[in-house]
């Protein structure tokens, strides 16, 4: 014969006259090979209470129990109730509740959907900016329509049917029996997960994470500007603004993460001194280069990118003509000894999604414009 019927109100026969406000501080769980209503009847009447038995629980009650732990601390008592016979005391006004730990974790799940398609995908999927370089037979270059790529492989590509395991690594210990409760969408680029809300909030920063590390190739261009904007960072819509009618100084693609390179300049050569070797004197001959290096190495986020930046420009402003004479006075070699004038930026920067971060060297004015694929 049952004798626990679903929500079923058992009331103690021996109620306390003046009903404590909290739970005891220390209960008597005693039982040997009994069900496990026979325990919880104990303790209501312990504390005083009624016994009321929630749907889901009913079931869980004919379970047999054998517990000895005398002047047990409640805290504990709940935990190993809960943990070794899945049932949960709720100590209210009136009576204690009985309800099924399991049925109160469903009724916390919550399914909802992640698109993966931007951590599933390799660079293949995220084609270079057109930069629009044309190389011609003297090694010069001017702006036109091809298309430079990176050719870098796909390794780093997350598949689909990796994540759920993944994720239930990252939920960590007790996640490992909730596998059934994520599902994933291969036709659709979707990942459905079922779980509870902060479990949710788990999933959803290790996705990001997964997306900031994602292979993604960035257009980097670099322009001149002839007067500072107010703000050191400026939106995608202000930097259409600003370039309005400016080419770039630089253009080229990079890859999250790696570092980038352009050099871009005109070597100079010129006679900077003598050397002579038995008492043969020649002429040496030095070059400076004058154009633009620029290194440039970004890291993408959700709230922009970052980007490590190392930038050189060398002036050539002139010549001037110096003598070299021996020591009696003699020339040997009119020798032209170059003026020029270097900037240059070692920074960490934040570039917004779509706009530019502005650099400055000495009296010059950069605009670095970065665009994710």
């Amino acid at each position: 014969m049952k004798r626990v019927a679903i929500s079923l109100l058992i009331l103690c026969s021996c109620a306390a006259p003046a009903i404590a406000q909290a739970p005891p501080g220390t209960i008597d769980l005693r039982v040997d090979d009994q069900p496990l209503i026979i325990l919880l009847e104990r303790i209501a009447r312990q504390c005083g209470r009624g016994l009321l038995v929630h749907r889901g629980a009913a079931e869980l009650l004919e379970r047999e129990a054998r517990i000895y732990a005398k002047d047990a601390r409640w805290d504990e008592a709940v935990r190993l109730l809960r943990e070794e016979y899945g049932v949960v005391l709720e100590y209210t006004e009136k009576r204690i509740e009985v309800r099924s730990a399991d049925a109160i974790f469903r009724a916390r799940l919550e399914r909802r959907q992640y698109p993966s398609a931007a951590i599933t995908r390799g660079l293949g999927d995220f084609p270079a900016g057109r930069l629009g370089i044309v190389w011609d037979e003297s090694g010069a270059f001017s702006f036109g329509g091809s298309n430079v790529v990176l050719d870098l492989a796909d390794s780093e590509a997350a598949r689909v049917e990796d994540l759920p395991e993944l994720i239930i690594k990252h939920l960590g210990s007790g996640a490992a029996d909730l596998e059934r409760g994520i599902e994933v969408s291969d036709a659709d680029g979707v990942l459905q997960v079922r779980h509870l809300p902060e479990a949710h909030a788990r999933v959803t920063d290790f996705l990001r994470g997964l997306e900031r590390t994602a292979a993604r190739q960035v257009t980097c261009r670099l322009y001149e500007l002839r007067r500072a904007p107010a703000k050191s960072e400026v939106s995608k819509e202000e930097l259409a603004a600003l370039i309005q009618g400016v080419q770039p100084l630089a253009v080229f693609n990079s890859c999250d993460g790696q570092r980038g390179h352009l050099h871009s300049g005109v070597r100079h050569p010129h006679v900077a001194f003598t050397e002579a070797v038995n008492e043969v004197v020649d002429p040496v001959v030095l070059s400076v280069v004058d154009g633009l290096v620029i290194e440039v190495e970004p890291h993408v986020t959700t709230g922009g990118i970052l980007a490590n930046v190392q930038l050189q420009r060398c002036r050539v402003l002139g010549t001037s003509d110096a003598r070299v004479t021996d020591a009696e006075g003699n020339a040997i070699v009119q020798a032209q000894l170059p003026r020029w004038h270097i900037e240059e930026v070692h920074d960490s920067r934040r570039v917004p999604a779509g706009g530019g971060a502005v650099l400055r060297a000495g009296s010059s004015v950069f605009l670095l414009a970065m665009h994710a694929k």
